[in-house]
């Protein structure tokens, strides 16, 4: 059964609407590869390569203790052309360079030679092209094969003792053409590998199911491939709240997501009301939306319990509001006579929510209870049950701020982004976040 609806969630994920929209800047992209150059090129230094055997007619090789190591690389030179359509990684008139170390043992006719190799590979150019996708539910960012332009004449070769002009003129060429198809197999093959296994890592730290109070939880889809668009990559997710115990999808879809507002800042987010939504339609359908508390103050003491009657329903205008019908039953004592009270009524609330370090915290400004059926009464007056209630409301507002409301829910981001100097604003139907990240993802690829 599990398995039917996690196979219901990736077909729906296609057709649904996005509601948490991330851009990122180019400026930010640009950080992350700042940080992730430095791995590759410590995986890339002093790389060991199988022993070869090269073969060109009565001259014949074999190379081992080959090494291969990158040339000096600054970040800056490596270029991600990010933008609709066509993404291409390529060199900007910066170029590589490589050197190869190997021992050769030559044998032409009856001659042989063991030289120490040094090759010196001078600007190398370089293309390829990147791919934006989806992998296991989460946005997936993939380098294709590179294509490298080697001239011959940027070769330089040294050996520990110069063989004979007739082997030289033989073995140059040979370990030219040896290396140039060397250099380009691993272009094609070595170092994307190496470079998508780095970067799946990275997105692989995105959560897909983020669980945050009693059982309920965030799950995330990524809805469709990341888009580049003007100076940003953009990554859409379809995320809302579940019973992570017995998830069942909302029946409900998020509306339409605005377009970006203007942000000078490196990270936009938009949260669509929708997530909130479904989060208490998933509290709701676990029946969590049950709260019992114990009353006693002067003259009163007894016990009060609200229950939803429906899903309650969050808006997001200029703040957060809140609309919930409920029944609520208080049995206990009022000034020494026995009172049971049932009534109807909605809860009306004001709130704000913002976001920082990859959360989203609220707070409830003011909960307003009003009853507008008095079910049984007896024991006191409908005004003193209404103060009893407003009582009841001001407890929940406070469990509720000091609870998961400050705790925070966690937003389906990359690990080691923290978003600092958030700035957010709550308007018809949706939360935009504009913020100054700090990114530290050394650690994860280490």
């Amino acid at each position: 059964m599990k398995s039917a609806l996690v196979f219901s969630i990736l077909v729906l994920a296609f057709s649904q609407k996005p509601s948490l929209n991330i851009a990122i800047r180019n400026s930010e992209v640009e950080e992350l590869k700042n940080q992730l150059l430095p791995v590759f090129l410590k995986n890339m230094t002093d790389m060991v390569i199988p022993d070869m055997n090269v073969d060109s007619g009565s001259l014949k090789c074999t190379m081992s203790n080959i090494h291969v190591k990158l040339g000096s690389l600054n970040p800056k030179d490596i270029h991600i052309n990010f933008q609709a359509g066509t993404n291409t990684i390529k060199s900007n008139g910066e170029h590589l360079s490589v050197s190869v170390t190997c021992h050769a043992k030559c044998s032409y006719l009856f001659i042989t030679v063991e030289p120490d190799v040094l090759v010196n590979v001078k600007e190398i150019t370089y293309a390829g092209t990147v791919t934006l996708g989806v992998a296991n539910q989460q946005p997936s960012i993939t380098l294709g094969a590179l294509t490298v332009g080697i001239n011959p004449n940027n070769m330089d070769i040294t050996f520990s003792n110069t063989p004979i002009k007739i082997i030289l003129d033989l073995i140059v060429p040979l370990f030219k053409s040896t290396i140039i198809s060397q250099v380009n197999s691993m272009a094609a093959n070595d170092i994307p590998k190496m470079v998508n296994d780095i970067i799946s890592g990275l997105m692989k730290t995105i959560p897909i199911d983020i669980p945050f109070y009693n059982g309920l939880g965030v799950h995330s889809v990524a809805q469709r491939s990341p888009l580049c668009e003007n100076d940003k990559l953009v990554i859409y997710e379809w995320s809302y709240g579940v019973d992570l115990k017995n998830p069942k999808l909302p029946p409900y879809q998020p509306k339409d997501m605005p377009d970006f507002s203007t942000c000078t800042q490196g990270i936009q987010v938009i949260v669509s009301e929708y997530i909130a939504d479904s989060i208490l339609y998933a509290a709701y359908n676990a029946g969590l939306l049950v709260d019992t508390q114990e009353i006693s103050y002067e003259g009163v003491k007894g016990t009060i319990s609200c229950v939803t009657n429906d899903v309650p329903d969050f808006q997001f205008k200029n703040d957060v509001f809140l609309k919930y019908f409920g029944t609520c039953e208080f049995k206990g004592t009022y000034n020494g006579k026995a009172v049971a009270v049932k009534a109807s009524g909605v809860l009306n609330g004001d709130g704000d929510m913002n976001v920082k370090n990859e959360k989203i915290f609220f707070s409830i400004q003011e909960l307003i209870p009003t009853i507008t059926n008095i079910i049984s009464i007896s024991g006191m007056t409908a005004a003193e049950f209404q103060q009893l209630i407003n009582k009841y409301a001001n407890e929940l507002e406070n469990t509720i701020n000091n609870g998961i409301g400050k705790n925070g829910i966690d937003l389906p981001m990359i690990d080691g982004i923290d978003y600092s100097n958030s700035v957010s604003a709550m308007k018809m139907g949706y939360m935009e976040v504009c913020s100054t990240p700090v990114i530290n993802i050394k650690k994860y690829l280490e």
